[in-house]
This record gives C-alpha cells, sequence and structure tokens, in this order.
C-alpha cells in the first residue's frame, strides 16, 4: 500500500517539487554580493568618519586654563563667551543673580564677624541691630544661590552696614581675612542690583563668584578652526583635576592674581597666595610633558594691584623688594621675576605690559608672559591683543598661526600675518 502512495505522489507532484529552484543559487550569490558591497560602504564611511575625526582633533587648538584659586581663570572664560557672541540665556542670568545675591550676603557677614574680631566699633547702635540681622542670614542646604524674595528681606540693612565706617575699617584691613575681591563693587552697586526688577548685567555676571569644582569646557570656531578652553579649579583639592585636562594641550594660559601679594590661601593660612602661584607656575613650566607647549603667563588683576599698591606695602610681604614699593612698573618688574626664579624650559619669552603707560620689556626668561587687567570691559586699561601660538597642516605643510583675542573690541580672529604693531609681541613665542 505504501508503495502505491509513493508513486502517485510522484504522479500528482510537479517534476521540480522539493528542489531548489533553477535560479536560487544565483539568487542567493546575487544576495551575497549585495551585503558584502554594503559592508565594505559601512566600511568606507566609518573610515571617512575616522579620518575626519583625526584631522578634526589635529586642527583643535586646545587652550588649558590653569592658575591657582582666585586668580580670575573662570572670568577669563566668561569673558571668552561674550567676546565670541554666544549670550546667556533667561535660567543662567536667573542663576548668576541668585549666585551675586548670595556674595553679597556673604561678603557682608564676613565684613561683620571681621569687624567684631578686629575689634572695631560700630558707627551707630542701629548698625549692631542691622549687623544682628544679617549674620542671622544662613544659606539654604543645597541651595545654589538666594532667591529675590530672600535677598530683599536685607537690602536696607545692607545699605546701612555699607555706610557704616566700622565696616568701611574693617574693609580696609581685608588681607587680614578671607574676601572675595566682587564684594565691594556689588555693594557699591546695592541701589541697582536690590530692584525688583534686576537682572544682571555682562559686568555683574563677570564679578559673579562661584568655586569651580570639576572641569568645564568652552568650545568656538573662528575662521574654520575649533578651539576648547578649558577651565579646572585651582583649589588643591581640585588640582588632582588637572591631569584629566593635560591630553592634547595646544598651550597653557597661567593665570597669576598680582594684586594678591598680602594674602594667605584660604585653604592655607600659612601660605601667600603669590608664592603659591610661583611655586605652581614652576612646577608646570619644568614638566617635560610641556616642553612643546606654549606657556602663557597671565599676570593679572592689574587695576587691583594698582590701587593696593598705594597703602599696602608689597616689602611687609616681600623683603627681597627692590625699588618703589609705590611704583607699579617695579612691583609688576617683582613679580614677574620670582614667577620665573626657578623655570628652566627653553621655549622663547616675551613679556608685553600694559598699564597705564605702555612699557614693552624683552627678558630672557622662558615663558610668554602678559600683563594686563581682569574683568575685561570696554574701554578698561586693557592689553589690545592676548595671542595663543599654535598650528595647522595645510597641503602637508605646517603653518605657524596665532589666535589673536581682541580685547578692546571684544573680538577673537586668526592671524598668520601679525601687523607691524603686533610682529615682535607675536612671533617671541615661536622665536625668530
Amino acid at each position: 500500500m505504501s508503495g502505491v502512495v509513493r508513486t502517485l505522489s510522484r504522479c500528482l507532484l510537479p517534476a521540480d517539487a522539493g528542489r531548489e529552484p533553477g535560479g536560487g543559487k544565483e539568487r542567493g550569490r546575487e544576495r551575497d554580493a549585495a551585503q558584502e558591497r554594503e559592508a565594505r560602504r559601512r566600511s568606507r564611511e566609518i573610515d571617512a568618519m575616522l579620518a575626519r575625526e583625526r584631522r578634526a582633533v589635529r586642527r583643535l587648538v586646545k587652550i588649558l586654563l590653569l592658575g591657582a584659586g582666585e586668580s580670575g581663570k573662570s572670568t577669563f572664560l566668561k569673558q571668552m563667551r561674550i567676546i565670541n557672541g554666544q549670550e546667556f540665556d533667561h535660567k543662567a542670568l536667573l542663576d548668576f543673580r541668585d549666585t551675586i545675591y548670595e556674595n553679597i550676603l556673604k561678603g557682608m557677614r564676613v565684613l561683620v564677624d571681621a569687624r567684631d574680631k578686629l575689634g572695631i566699633g560700630w558707627q551707630s547702635c542701629e548698625n549692631e541691630k542691622q549687623g544682628m540681622l544679617v549674620m542671622s542670614w544662613e544659606g539654604r542646604v543645597g541651595a545654589t544661590g538666594v532667591e529675590p524674595g530672600e535677598f530683599q528681606l536685607y537690602v536696607m540693612a545692607l545699605s546701612a552696614l555699607w555706610a557704616d565706617a566700622g565696616v568701611r575699617e574693617a574693609y580696609t584691613r581685608r588681607a587680614e581675612f578671607q574676601l572675595s575681591e566682587s564684594v565691594k563693587y556689588f555693594l557699591d552697586n546695592l541701589d541697582r542690583i536690590g530692584q525688583l526688577s534686576y537682572s544682571p548685567s555682562k559686568q555683574d555676571i563677570l564679578f559673579a563668584r562661584k568655586a569651580t569644582k570639576g572641569i568645564v569646557e568652552h568650545d568656538f570656531v573662528i575662521k574654520k578652526i575649533p578651539f576648547k578652553m578649558v577651565d579646572v579649579g585651582g583649589q588643591r583639592s581640585q588640582r588632582q583635576k588637572w591631569f584629566q585636562c593635560f591630553d592634547g594641550i595646544t598651550s597653557i594660559l597661567f593665570m597669576v592674581s598680582s594684586s594678591e601679594y598680602d594674602q594667605v590661601l584660604m585653604e592655607d593660612r600659612r601660605t601667600n597666595r603669590l608664592v603659591e602661584s610661583m611655586n605652581i607656575f614652576e612646577t608646570i613650566v619644568n614638566n617635560k610633558l610641556f616642553l612643546n607647549v606654549s606657556i602663557i603667563l597671565f599676570l593679572n588683576k592689574t587695576d587691583l594691584l594698582v590701587e593696593k599698591i598705594r597703602t599696602v606695602d608689597i616689602r611687609k610681604n616681600f623683603p627681597e623688594f627692590r625699588g618703589d614699593h609705590r611704583r607699579l612698573e617695579d612691583v609688576q618688574v617683582h613679580t614677574h621675576t620670582h614667577t620665573h626664579t626657578h623655570t628652566h624650559t627653553h621655549t622663547h619669552t616675551h613679556t608685553h605690559t600694559h598699564t597705564h603707560t605702555h612699557t614693552h620689556t624683552h627678558t630672557h626668561t622662558h615663558t610668554h608672559t602678559q600683563q594686563g587687567v581682569f574683568p575685561l570691559f570696554p574701554g578698561s586699561d586693557v592689553p589690545e591683543v592676548l595671542c595663543f601660538p599654535f598650528s595647522t597642516r595645510q597641503n602637508r605643510k605646517l603653518k605657524k598661526e596665532f589666535f589673536c583675542i581682541s580685547l578692546k573690541n571684544e573680538t577673537g580672529y586668526c592671524d598668520d600675518k601679525p601687523n607691524r604693531e603686533r610682529e615682535n609681541f607675536l612671533s617671541a613665542s615661536w622665536g625668530s
């Protein structure tokens, strides 16, 4: 019976049943070839993408901002955002506003407390009550600033206290305690800042102080050349993070607050701030990792230095000082010389000093140095340009260029043919 069934099945089924159609193998080969072509296409796309990334990395100008705490690195980074037309959005403005409120309240608390510890009396009993009110303020745990409604409760007290002779005397002795340099600016502008409708100006934003924790990057493009500025906290607890940023550096901008010759570190009251900056700079500039890196020393906050030398004798903290302690140029030369005392690198140096009188000094030390005023505001006494040397490859040839920040006009540009006025200044970083 089974044999009959098999015979009947063969008769009923098509002749090619159970066999692969004649064109099946050919279609399989075509399918395999198409998959192989697609794989090659994807591979070429990946190779092209990796090549573009490698070119982008080679073209990237990475500028690392280093320096001790409160040397002006974050202020410089904020200024770069403004220079490159990157406006702060509404949320950022609100955050800056709350930070400014907190800066003011914390600063006044420090002044009131210092007045008491220094044994300075109140100008009036009423101001003593205002001082108690401000001292009762405590920042909320986890808060990133002070909200307007809370700040309004203290505006009248802050105004009265800033007018008090005792608080003002404490301020003149601020080198004896830790006080942010922005406090005076904000208290002088309290009538404007105390308005309910207050929104921070660009200048207010530059004065706003919040310690940098972690790594902050700012990217921008000029003439199709990508730039990356990296800001990392300068306090001792933050410096271990510096090593994470060293890869691929084009330039290091080392910031030194030249006005802090009479101040000590917040984290170590036995160490002078300027001495700390000198020690850090010595470590950086003598590190073999940076042998081919352009190192630019910026002696910052010249405007505050001008004010300080009128009342604070640098010889109290640096008895080896030689020169007129009330003459700006003499104090700057001392700071510059001591910062370079123990540097042993082999790059060329050019010092550009721009103060109330133009002074150009050529030395035989080993880094590119510039002195000026930060924060930067249009019309203030600042260097005309701040330049970072870097190189790009065009047609397989190395081309030397400079990223120049025009501090007067708030613009950034690239320049491979510097004009006569800047020729020596720019070429110094590359040698003659």
